[in-house]
């Protein structure tokens, strides 16, 4: 089945195409030439795909950034229990021969 569409022009003229597969985009080429026209839909494509693998990115850095977290905050733990701080109780960390910490 054939689809003709309308399609208004920024010069305001209208104009008629035509689509055999009305399921598939269809291309108004304006005054573009072949040559110009391949490489405005290559760069379409590019970006197209860009926006398709970017998609997954955020999820991807919310996890890699929540990882870094967990290791920032492991790593702090790891130092608090070795190294008093001025205003830290020097016996807070401490671990008496039965094993209780004061």
């Amino acid at each position: 089945m054939t689809e003709t569409r309308d399609i208004e022009l920024n010069t305001g003229t209208r104009h008629k195409c035509e689509n055999s597969d009305a399921s598939k985009p269809m291309v108004f080429a304006a005054d573009l030439s072949d040559e110009e026209l391949a490489e405005f839909l290559e760069n379409l494509a590019i970006k197209i795909r860009a926006r398709l693998r970017s998609k997954s990115r955020p999820d991807f850095f919310r996890k890699e950034a929540e990882k870094a977290e967990s290791e920032i905050t492991e790593l702090n733990n790891s130092i608090d229990s070795t190294v008093c701080r001025k205003n830290q109780d020097p016996t807070q960390n401490y671990q008496s021969s039965a094993g209780l910490v004061k």
